[in-house]
C-alpha cells in the first residue's frame, strides 16, 4: 500500500479511499501495521484520520432500522390529533412541535438507512446499446446489448462485493488484496447469474448469460464458477471458456474460442471456425431480431474473419454474401433464403 499523501487529507478523501476503508471495515494485518506505522510517523496530522475513523465505524456499526409496518400511520395520526387541538395552549404546542420535529427527522433517517443499505441501482441497455458502468472501487463493466446489470446502493458498505448480470458484460475487477496468495473476505468480487454464481480476486473476464445458458471466458486472473443448479465448482485458468446450459445440466470447460469473447467491446466478432448459428445468436441478442434461415444446413458452416457488429445492415450484407442468401425483413423477423 502506498502512504499517498493522507498527511493531507481531508475527513472526505479518507471516507472515500479504498485502502482505508478495507482497514476500517476489515482489519486485515497488513492494514493494520501499515495505519499504525502512519499514525506514528504523522503525529501532527491526526485530526482528520480520527474523525473519520470514528465517523466510519458508526456507520458500519450502525443496525438497520426496521420500521413496523403500522407505526407511520399511528404517527400520522398522533401528528394530526395534535394540530387540531386548537384549544392547547401554545407552550405544549411548542413542546409538541419539537416532540413531532424530533420523531419525523429520527424516521427521515431510519427510513432512508433502510432505503439506501436495502436498495439496488439497476443499469439496463436496450438492442444495439452498449454502456460503460464504473463501480466506486474502479471496477470497469462493459455492458452488452439486451443486458441488466444490478448492484446494490450500498456497494461500498457490503462485506462482499457482488452484482447481478442478466445478459451479457466484460469485467475488469479491480484487485484489493494485500496478498495476492491469500483470498480475505474483502478481497472477493461476486458476479451472479440466474445460471452460475463467479467468484472473482481480481481479473478480466466476460460473462453471457442468455436463453438458460451461461458462457464465462476468463482473458486474465483467476475466477471461480459455481453452477446454480447442480453446485459443482470449476476453477478457471486464463483462456478457458466454461458454458453451464441449465435445461439439460451440460457443462463443459474447453479452451476453444470460436467467437472472442471480448471482441464485441469494439464492436466486432472476430471468428476462428465460427459455426454461422453462433454468428446469428450473437446478431439476435445485439439488435433483438428473429432470424430464420430456409436451408438449415448453413447453420453449421463455419466462417473465419473479422464481421463488424456497429451497423445491423453490415452484418446481414456480410452474411448474405459469404452464404449466398438473400435477405427479407418482415418487422422484427429476418428470412434468409438461398439464392437460386
Amino acid at each position: 500500500m502506498n502512504e499517498k499523501k493522507y498527511h493531507n487529507y481531508a475527513v472526505e478523501e479518507f471516507l472515500n479511499d479504498q485502502d482505508f476503508i478495507r482497514f476500517v471495515k476489515y482489519n486485515l494485518q497488513d492494514d493494520v501495521a501499515f495505519w499504525k506505522g502512519w499514525v506514528v510517523a504523522n503525529a501532527g496530522h491526526l485530526e482528520n484520520y480520527n474523525l473519520a475513523f470514528k465517523e466510519l465505524k458508526y456507520i458500519l456499526s450502525a443496525e438497520h432500522i426496521q420500521i413496523p409496518p403500522f407505526f407511520i400511520e399511528e404517527l400520522w395520526v398522533d401528528i394530526k390529533a395534535s394540530i387540531t387541538e386548537k384549544e392547547i395552549k401554545k407552550i405544549k404546542i411548542r413542546r409538541t412541535a419539537i416532540w413531532i420535529s424530533s420523531i419525523a427527522a429520527s424516521l427521515v433517517f431510519a427510513v432512508f438507512s433502510a432505503w439506501y443499505f436495502n436498495s439496488d441501482i439497476v443499469v439496463k441497455t436496450a438492442f444495439g446499446e452498449t454502456k460503460i458502468v464504473t463501480l466506486d472501487d474502479s471496477t470497469k463493466i462493459h455492458l452488452n446489448s439486451n443486458s441488466v446489470l444490478t448492484m446494490p446502493r450500498a456497494y461500498l458498505w457490503k462485506k462482499v462485493r457482488s452484482v447481478s448480470l442478466d445478459g451479457e458484460a466484460y469485467f475488469r475487477v479491480r484487485h484489493l488484496n494485500v496478498d495476492p496468495a491469500t483470498i480475505q473476505r474483502g478481497d472477493l468480487f461476486v458476479v451472479h447469474t440466474p445460471t452460475v454464481q463467479i467468484q472473482v480476486l481480481g481479473t478480466e473476464f466476460n460473462v453471457r448469460d442468455r436463453r438458460h445458458e451461461a458462457q464465462v471466458a476468463l482473458i486474465s486472473g483467476r475466477v471461480l464458477v459455481r453452477s446454480m443448479k447442480t453446485g459443482k465448482e470449476f476453477s478457471m485458468i486464463p483462456g478457458n471458456v466454461f458454458k453451464n446450459n441449465m435445461l439439460n445440466e451440460g457443462i463443459t470447460s474447453s479452451s476453444v474460442q470460436s467467437i472472442s469473447p471480448s471482441s464485441w467491446i469494439e464492436g466486432k466478432l472476430i471468428l476462428k471456425q465460427a459455426k454461422v448459428s453462433e454468428i446469428i445468436a450473437a446478431f439476435q441478442d445485439r439488435y433483438g431480431y428473429k432470424v430464420v434461415m430456409e436451408n438449415q444446413n448453413l447453420l453449421n458452416e463455419v466462417i473465419d474473419g473479422t464481421i463488424s457488429l456497429k451497423d445491423e445492415n453490415g452484418v446481414l450484407f456480410t452474411l448474405s454474401n459469404i452464404l449466398n442468401v438473400n435477405i427479407k425483413k418482415e418487422g422484427s423477423v429476418i428470412t434468409l433464403t438461398s439464392r437460386r
